[in-house]
């Protein structure tokens, strides 16, 4: 596929202030622009600062990674005008056609240098990170709110990774807007024949253990049910509560720490039960679009999800999983003990999942979208 009348392939930056390692959605993205037939270049901030990561060069991708510590969160934002020189020299001075940005703060620097050079400009946004905080002041979460619409106005294009961020900001100043969803690549064909009976109830989860999302609650549930067992992958706040939990009770928990996303699926596509239990009090779970919905579909496997998220509405409308309130445990341990004892019914919502998944979800879909998105561009 050629994008370019002389021959040679188009140019995308992409600016993203983590490194593609901890986010499957970039990836996916990046791969499916290569194979689109652009050339691909990441600009990305490795705040982690270990001089053992290289940087990834070839024909049609690079990274160029700002190397330097600092820290995660709201505590990242003194160091953030650092990170916006860096992007603003390289935008500046770098080969391109596209500038692509995700998240709000990585905007600045990149709407400059795309006026500046007249370059198309692409708004990717994740979250809304003004809702990220529980109980930020109404008067300067509006203003937040303004600062993302001028820049969601001023773009050629916006990606939202669900319907309901236009809700979410009450409306998205752009006609040219794609909803991307956060769905898996397809590898159930690869691993569905090796699958074999666990001998107890399985339930995985693997992402960000944190707050809010319900981890506490299921180790305690879990350990009451018997024949039941809880495999955690991933890191955070919560990683030493956890380990804790399973060097105590090794049999009931088991925790992996952080595994790559190909192992991610793989175990998804062996457990029993998966969940996506965001405390939907935190405005910007309310309007989550997980990720975990859609592996749960492509592995045909229930989920749990929480009520009073945007996710309710995917999973009543084509009947994959059991809604709970995330935060009544009694709620949340009959569900379990139900789908435990109604393997028929894991299979339904499993069978429903995987139904909606080829025909809504699937990462092929979503790769088409994006290479239609970039194309048309030029129209």
């Amino acid at each position: 596929m050629d994008n370019n009348n002389s021959g040679s392939k188009k140019n995308i930056i992409i600016i993203k202030s983590n490194p593609k390692d901890f986010d499957p959605r970039l990836s996916k993205e990046i791969y499916a622009l290569i194979e689109g037939g652009f050339a691909v270049t990441l600009l990305c901030w490795d705040r982690s600062g270990k001089k053992e990561i290289n940087e990834e060069n070839s024909s049609n991708y690079r990274e160029i990674k700002l190397k330097f510590k600092a820290p995660y969160g709201p505590k990242m934002i003194p160091f953030i005008p650092i990170w916006w020189i860096f992007v603003l020299g390289y935008l500046l001075n770098i080969k391109t056609d596209y500038i692509h940005v995700i998240n709000i703060n990585c905007i600045i620097p990149a709407y400059f240098a795309s006026k500046i050079r007249n370059k198309k400009f692409i708004y990717e946004m994740y979250d809304t990170h003004e809702n990220r905080i529980k109980f930020i002041p109404k008067i300067i979460r509006n203003l937040i709110i303004r600062f993302n619409k001028f820049f969601m106005n001023a773009a050629d294009a916006i990606i939202i990774v669900d319907e309901s961020r236009i809700d979410e900001l009450k409306g998205i100043p752009n006609n040219n807007v794609v909803v991307i969803y956060n769905s898996p690549p397809d590898i159930l064909d690869n691993y569905k024949d090796n699958k074999k009976p666990n001998k107890l109830f399985t339930i995985f989860f693997a992402g960000g253990l944190e707050k809010y999302k319900s981890l506490e609650a299921v180790i305690q549930i879990v350990k009451k049910i018997e024949g039941t067992k809880l495999v955690i992958a991933g890191f955070g706040s919560l990683s030493n509560e956890i380990k804790m939990e399973y060097d105590k009770n090794p049999a009931k928990i088991e925790f992996i720490g952080k595994i790559n996303y190909d192992e991610v699926l793989k175990r998804s596509i062996s457990a029993d039960l998966l969940f996506s239990l965001y405390n939907s009090k935190v405005p910007s779970f309310k309007f989550a679009s997980s990720n975990k919905l859609f592996e749960a579909m492509m592995c045909k496997k229930p989920i749990l999800i929480s009520k009073g998220t945007s996710m309710v509405n995917i999973v009543k409308e084509h009947e994959c999983g059991i809604i709970v309130d995330c935060e009544n445990i009694n709620e949340i341990q009959e569900a379990i003990v139900y789908l435990k004892d109604n393997p028929e019914k894991r299979y339904v919502y499993g069978e429903n999942g995987r139904k909606a998944y080829d025909n809504f979800f699937s990462w092929d879909m979503m790769t088409k979208k994006l290479i239609s998105l970039y194309n048309n561009l030029e129209k």
